[in-house]
């Protein structure tokens, strides 16, 4: 049985009403943990469990493993961090023998979705559709460039600065806005006239050190990740493609990469990954290679059931 929000009995009601009483204090607060105790009451409530104190470890890993079939992968740990909560307080109020704090230590193991890259063609299109000849087209250029060649981050992008970039080196060196890790990137040739193009010849004048700018006075640093995925949605808008964020062309490299057979340790490196388990999700967009693993059950006959 999954999870239902269903109408709390007269019990769980009181109990429910007494824990956000003395745990929360505006009603912002409220709302927020009210959805987790309300939807582990309505659990118990259509499993029978009658009493708070009757509850059991199975039940609260299987209320927990439920949850995981219904929703976000974002959203069970603010789930199970106020299940955890809640059960220290009924602990604390003598209504359960127990805190069952071991028990939150538990990895539950939750589905990834992997969102497929987008197909070369659609970039290759998005990049053609932009006229270089004006000073927006060349900063924007130069940004969608820097995305599909080096996968940064458009939170990244947006950082970029001038002391970045080393010409004689040929390489890009930022520290990364997610992870706090330096990256450098080798700086290749189409990236570097790309963003040489903008800087000596659509760049405004500006005491700023930031690379990418406002294109109207005062001309300041982009605001962020959201502003570079907007230059690259708008594009896609127009073209009549389907809504893809910048990320989508970090995922692009990463398929292309691991197609190309590059190890996943390589892969990771030039992604900035911090650990190589972020790295694998980029398999499982080698659809190609996937089939070349896949059994070739060629005379293997199927087990047919006794009672046929």
């Amino acid at each position: 049985m999954g999870i239902t929000k269903t109408a709390l009995n007269k019990y769980y009601g009181v109990l429910a009403d007494q824990y956000l009483d003395e745990v929360t204090q505006t009603p912002k607060a409220r709302n927020r943990v009210s959805w987790t105790v309300k939807r582990l009451f309505s659990w118990l409530i259509a499993h029978d469990i009658n009493r708070i104190g009757d509850v059991t470890v199975a039940d609260i890993r299987q209320f927990i493993i439920d949850s995981t079939r219904i929703f976000s992968s974002k959203s069970i740990p603010n789930l199970r961090a106020g299940v955890r909560r809640f059960f220290a307080w009924s602990f604390e109020k003598g209504y359960t023998t127990s805190s069952f704090e071991g028990l939150f230590e538990f990895t539950v193991a939750m589905e990834r979705k992997i969102i497929p890259a987008p197909p070369p063609e659609e970039v290759s299109r998005v990049l053609d559709s932009i006229d270089r000849d004006t000073v927006t087209g060349k900063r924007n250029y130069a940004i969608i460039m820097l995305g599909v060649v080096t996968g940064l981050r458009a939170g990244d992008v947006a950082s970029m600065k001038l002391s970045d970039f080393d010409w004689q080196a040929g390489e890009i060196r930022i520290t990364q806005n997610k992870t706090g890790k330096p990256l450098a990137l080798p700086l290749t040739a189409d990236v570097g006239k790309a963003v040489s193009d903008y800087i000596l010849n659509a760049r405004p004048q500006s005491e700023s050190n930031y690379i990418f700018l406002t294109l109207s006075p005062p001309f300041r640093q982009l605001s962020g990740g959201t502003a570079i995925g907007g230059i690259y949605s708008m594009y896609r808008k127009r073209l009549g493609l389907s809504a893809e964020g910048f990320h989508s062309l970090r995922r692009s490299l990463g398929k292309n990469l691991v197609t190309s057979g590059a190890p996943l340790t390589t892969v990771a490196q030039v992604l900035g990954h911090t650990t190589i388990d972020y790295t694998k999700q980029y398999v499982s967009l080698d659809v190609v290679h996937l089939k070349e693993c896949a059994l070739d059950f060629t005379g293997i006959k199927p087990r047919v059931p006794a009672h046929e």
